[in-house]
Protein backbone atom coordinates (compact mmCIF):
# COMPACT_ATOMS: atom_id res chain seq x y z
CA UNK A 1 0.00 0.00 0.00
CA UNK A 2 3.07 2.19 -0.13
CA UNK A 3 2.12 3.49 -3.57
CA UNK A 4 -1.31 4.59 -2.38
CA UNK A 5 0.22 6.31 0.65
CA UNK A 6 2.73 8.13 -1.57
CA UNK A 7 -0.06 9.34 -3.86
CA UNK A 8 -2.03 10.56 -0.86
CA UNK A 9 1.03 12.45 0.45
CA UNK A 10 1.41 14.13 -2.95
CA UNK A 11 -2.23 15.22 -2.86
CA UNK A 12 -1.70 16.72 0.60
CA UNK A 13 1.25 18.67 -0.84
CA UNK A 14 -0.91 19.90 -3.72
CA UNK A 15 0.94 17.87 -6.35
CA UNK A 16 -1.31 14.83 -6.78
CA UNK A 17 -4.53 14.05 -8.60
CA UNK A 18 -7.55 13.07 -6.48
CA UNK A 19 -9.33 11.37 -9.37
CA UNK A 20 -6.40 9.04 -10.10
CA UNK A 21 -6.01 8.31 -6.39
CA UNK A 22 -9.68 7.31 -6.11
CA UNK A 23 -9.46 5.15 -9.22
CA UNK A 24 -6.46 3.26 -7.86
CA UNK A 25 -7.99 2.96 -4.38
CA UNK A 26 -11.21 1.53 -5.86
CA UNK A 27 -9.19 -0.99 -7.86
CA UNK A 28 -7.07 -2.07 -4.89
CA UNK A 29 -9.82 -2.01 -2.23
CA UNK A 30 -13.26 -2.36 -3.85
CA UNK A 31 -14.80 -3.42 -0.54
CA UNK A 32 -13.53 -0.25 1.24
CA UNK A 33 -13.76 2.41 -1.48
CA UNK A 34 -16.97 2.11 -3.45
CA UNK A 35 -17.86 4.11 -6.53
CA UNK A 36 -20.28 6.38 -4.64
CA UNK A 37 -17.74 7.72 -2.13
CA UNK A 38 -16.23 11.18 -2.33
CA UNK A 39 -12.50 11.72 -1.89
CA UNK A 40 -12.91 12.73 1.77
CA UNK A 41 -15.13 9.73 2.52
CA UNK A 42 -12.64 7.39 0.85
CA UNK A 43 -9.76 8.87 2.88
CA UNK A 44 -11.77 8.41 6.07
CA UNK A 45 -12.45 4.73 5.26
CA UNK A 46 -8.83 4.04 4.29
CA UNK A 47 -7.41 5.66 7.43
CA UNK A 48 -9.89 3.91 9.73
CA UNK A 49 -8.77 0.55 8.36
CA UNK A 50 -5.09 1.45 8.64
CA UNK A 51 -4.44 1.31 4.90
CA UNK A 52 -3.11 4.87 4.74
CA UNK A 53 -2.03 7.33 7.40
CA UNK A 54 -2.80 11.03 7.67
CA UNK A 55 0.09 11.68 10.05
CA UNK A 56 2.83 14.16 9.33
CA UNK A 57 6.10 12.70 8.13
CA UNK A 58 9.26 13.75 9.92
CA UNK A 59 7.53 15.31 12.91
CA UNK A 60 8.27 13.82 16.29
CA UNK A 61 7.87 14.91 19.86
CA UNK A 62 10.53 14.40 22.47
CA UNK A 63 10.19 14.66 26.21
CA UNK A 64 13.16 15.53 28.31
Amino acid sequence: MKGLQNKYNLIKEGKGNKELFLKEARTMFPNVVTGALTFDQAIHNLTERGIISEGFIGVSSQSI
